[in-house]
C-alpha cells in the first residue's frame, strides 16, 4: 500500500471513492485504506455541499484503482465513512 499525488496515481485509472471534509477524517480514512494494503491518490477539490447550507468546500478527494474501489468502499463503511463515498458510476 501506497499513497500517491493524483499525478502519479493517473496511469493506474484511478476511480473517486471518498470525500473528506475535515483532515480528521482524511488522516482515518488513510488509516483505513493503509491498514487493508489499497493503494490510493489523494487530491484538495472542492466540492458542494448538499445540506441546507449549501456552499463550495474544500476537500480531500481519495482515488483508487479501478479494481480496488469496490473493496475500498466497502472499507471505508465499514469505519463509519457512510456520508461522503462516492457511489460506484
Amino acid at each position: 500500500m501506497a499513497r500517491f499525488t493524483l499525478e502519479e496515481f493517473s496511469e493506474r485509472n484511478p476511480e473517486l471513492v471518498y470525500i473528506a471534509g475535515n483532515v480528521v477524517d482524511a488522516e482515518h480514512a488513510e488509516t483505513a485504506l493503509s491498514e487493508q494494503n489499497i493503494d490510493y491518490a489523494m487530491n484538495i477539490e472542492t466540492y458542494q455541499n448538499q445540506s441546507f447550507l449549501g456552499g463550495t468546500y474544500p476537500g480531500v478527494f481519495f482515488y483508487v484503482r479501478e479494481g480496488d474501489a469496490q473493496r475500498s468502499r466497502e472499507c471505508l463503511q465499514t469505519q463509519g465513512f457512510t456520508d461522503t463515498i462516492i457511489p460506484e458510476s
